[in-house]
């Protein structure tokens, strides 16, 4: 506490000096001040929680330089957080192994080898494309051998004798020559004994039945038709033909159903408190196709958090 007093009058002739004319008595010594917070200046964000998404948060701070006392006003909050990298996660496609490779299409002449692979991951938001799913190679491609081909035999000639034994003559003439390493050409002629019996009577067949149902319902199946023999050839008659033939059918491919990758984990929950959701996925790992069972749903929501605020 600060008293003054005033000079009423000065000192002259070398009078006595003016005394202070201020006084300081302390007061209030047994009370304390309020102190008011003071803090700094915000720091730099801090690096994001999350590389992309929606539940990513920055956080930024600020320190006391002055602590509250008293009646004094209270610190602000010293923390302050923002979203940040809300893009959409980018997802990289995902191959399988290739699988074993195929047997060469052909054993001369130029075939080929044949690998694939199948989609277990596909792309999104931006991620890295599928590379190529099959793989072709050249195979056997030195030239085939080719085998001598002859036309059937021509029917036998005229008997020398009309009974009692002569001969008759067949022959075939070349259709194709061996080349390459290819098997040689047989005979072209033939000579057999004839008349020495009754006459020969060749083998006759019924026609041809239906065709049987196919074996299979799509990705190819045979069917056969058949006959049966109605007169066994006698006396050198002419062998029966074939009794029963085969025919493809039902090539269409077969229904292949979608097939899915198990359950991801939960997410993240998008709230802490009062109530958000949290997500999973499943990908594609086979594509449904020619009519087979189309792929269901690829995510999950379900509520969390749901305790209050």
């Amino acid at each position: 506490m600060l008293s003054t007093r005033n000079i009423t009058k000065h000192p002259k002739c070398g009078g006595q000096l003016c005394p202070s004319l201020t006084k300081e008595t302390d007061c209030n010594s047994h009370v304390t001040c309020p102190v008011d917070c003071e803090v700094g200046v915000f720091g730099d964000w801090g690096l994001c929680s999350e590389a992309c998404g929606t539940a990513g948060v920055s956080t930024r701070y600020r320190s006391v330089e002055v602590a509250w006392f008293g009646t004094g006003a209270e610190c602000p909050a010293l923390t302050e957080t923002q979203p940040c990298n809300v893009h959409a996660c980018s997802t990289n496609c995902l191959v399988s192994d290739w699988t074993v490779q195929s047997a060469c299409t052909a054993s001369c002449g130029g075939g080929m080898l044949t690998q694939v692979r199948q989609i277990i991951v596909t792309p999104a938001g931006g991620g890295a494309a599928c590379p190529s799913l099959i793989e072709v190679t050249d195979c056997n491609n030195h030239r085939c051998p080719v085998d001598c081909a002859v036309s059937d035999w021509s029917a036998w000639g005229l008997c020398t004798a009309a009974c009692d034994g002569g001969n008759s003559t067949k022959s075939r003439a070349i259709v194709v020559p061996a080349a390459f390493g290819g098997a040689a050409c047989p005979a072209l002629t033939a000579e057999q004994d004839c008349n020495a019996q009754a006459c020969p009577e060749d083998c006759a067949t019924s026609a041809w039945s239906a065709y049987t149902s196919c074996t299979k319902t799509c990705g190819g199946g045979t069917q056969t038709k058949t006959r049966t023999v109605t007169q066994n050839p006698t006396n050198g008659g002419l062998a029966c033909p074939v009794l029963t033939l085969d025919a493809d059918c039902s090539r269409q491919p077969c229904p292949i159903d979608c097939g899915l990758s198990d359950w991801s984990a939960w997410g993240t929950c998008s709230t802490i408190c009062g109530g958000g959701e949290e997500v999973r996925h499943r990908s594609v790992v086979v594509t449904g196709q020619n009519g087979g069972t189309p792929c269901d749903s690829m995510s999950e929501t379900q509520a969390c958090n749901s305790q209050q605020c």
